[in-house]
């Protein structure tokens, strides 16, 4: 890892947002990602564990992120419901269905921009990327993200993975510039 003290700084920020779901770990921005869960079948899986799972052997870091993003857009499904309804979905697995632990989030399978956003940050983090999670200056408030591999620094709207775009496009398409998250723009052409 090239990463310098300086740059845990991300590991440790912390954020308010107030909503009557608390995603991520802690809370929005709050990512924890050391946490283990224990799966129905009794057996505990640590995020980093996913995380390195989504990402195998690569050569590059911006391979990992797209490693990242494919499993994320091919594993999770965006919520639609209230927040009851999303609560109850996570409420047999977690003591705390109103800020599930990342590795539920995965389980689960349904998530909204805050939790998606949260998942790629953690997993992002796990792998020793530099990554944060925040809402965007615009007057859409999009629940982002962004992620730094090989120098650049990517963002993401967080409903970007949960079928805005879908699969069947290049993934390049969600390596985008903060600019282009504000104004909900994608470059279609990115694999040309």
């Amino acid at each position: 890892m090239d990463n310098s003290a300086d740059d845990m700084e991300l590991l440790h920020k912390r954020g308010r947002w107030n909503s009557p779901i608390a995603v991520g770990s802690f809370n929005y921005e709050n990512i924890s990602f050391m946490s283990q869960i224990r799966l129905p079948n009794g057996t505990l899986q640590s995020y980093p564990t996913l995380a390195f799972s989504m990402v195998g052997n690569v050569d590059s870091e911006r391979q990992a992120v797209e490693r990242i993003y494919d499993f994320m857009r091919k594993n999770l499904i965006h919520d639609t419901g209230g927040n009851d309804e999303i609560v109850e979905l996570f409420r047999p697995y977690t003591t705390t269905p109103y800020a599930p632990e990342l590795g539920w989030i995965l389980y689960v399978g349904e998530a909204g921009s805050p939790s998606s956003s949260a998942v790629i940050t953690g997993a992002a983090r796990a792998i020793g990327l530099k990554a944060e999670q925040f809402r965007t200056n615009n007057p859409a408030k999009y629940r982002a993200g962004s992620v730094e591999a090989d120098g650049v620094a990517y963002y993401y709207n967080g409903n970007d993975i949960l079928g805005r775009v879908p699969p069947r496009i290049p993934v390049c398409v969600l390596f985008r510039s903060l600019e282009q998250v504000e104004n909900n723009e994608y470059n279609l052409n990115c694999d040309k």
